[in-house]
């Protein structure tokens, strides 16, 4: 479970907009998801507000590689086409009209890789995601093997992205361990889920056109859009 601590380092870092029409701190901790090793596999209730036009979204300039912007940006194409039209996405530079914002932040907890938490402005749905792109302090294991292959950095971040704007669009976890959006329990789901789609590039470009969004995972996006 999200500390207050934490949750209110979160609104220090996304601001007071993802804080208006939440109840209190104690809600902010009820209603956060959160990637961690002894996560219980909590639900998202409902998505971001869905409008006729597209789903506007900021992500905010990384701290560690610029490169990770754009891993980003192609998590948030992956879900695009996973649903086949239903959904579509903008990126805006103006992050008071955004639905769904990401940001860069560093974690003090090992093995939590990003979180995302649901929030209210002007009657509207919206959603704040961090993202933990430094992995050498994700623990000895990982930091050990970016350092033979620094690829693994931009898998880390590209995961965690699609994982988390797939709670934002309203998806919960799974128990099928071939999803992204599957409830990683143990450390060794963690890295082997990233092992496997690793294996699956030769190149970072490859990420772009290698979703690692699974049929189950599309369909259940469909079925609520």
């Amino acid at each position: 479970m999200m500390s207050i601590a934490m949750a209110h380092s979160l609104s220090r870092r996304f601001g007071t907009r993802y804080e208006r029409g939440v109840l209190a701190s104690a809600a902010l901790v009820i209603f956060a998801v959160v990637i961690t090793i002894a996560d219980a596999g909590r639900r998202i209730r409902q998505p971001v507000t869905m409008t006729d036009g597209p789903i506007l979204y900021y992500i905010h300039d990384p701290e560690h590689l610029a490169t990770d912007k754009e891993l980003a940006t192609w998590a948030f194409d992956h879900w695009a086409r996973a649903s086949e039209g239903r959904i579509r996405f903008e990126s805006t530079e103006d992050r008071q009209l955004a639905s769904i914002e990401v940001a860069w932040t560093g974690s003090s907890v090992p093995g939590r890789y990003g979180e995302m938490r649901p929030g209210f402005v002007n009657g509207q749905r919206v959603a704040a995601i961090a993202v933990y792109p430094d992995i050498a302090a994700l623990g000895p294991e990982l930091a050990m093997r970016s350092k033979r292959d620094p690829l693994l950095h931009d898998v880390l971040v590209y995961l965690t992205c699609l994982h988390e704007i797939g709670h934002a669009l309203g998806l919960p976890h799974t128990a099928d361990s071939a999803d992204i959006m599957y409830a990683f329990r143990q450390r060794g789901h963690i890295s082997g889920f990233f092992k496997q789609y690793r294996d699956r590039l030769r190149h970072r470009n490859d990420i772009r056109s290698e979703p690692a969004i699974s049929e189950s995972d599309a369909h259940r996006l469909r079925a609520i859009h």
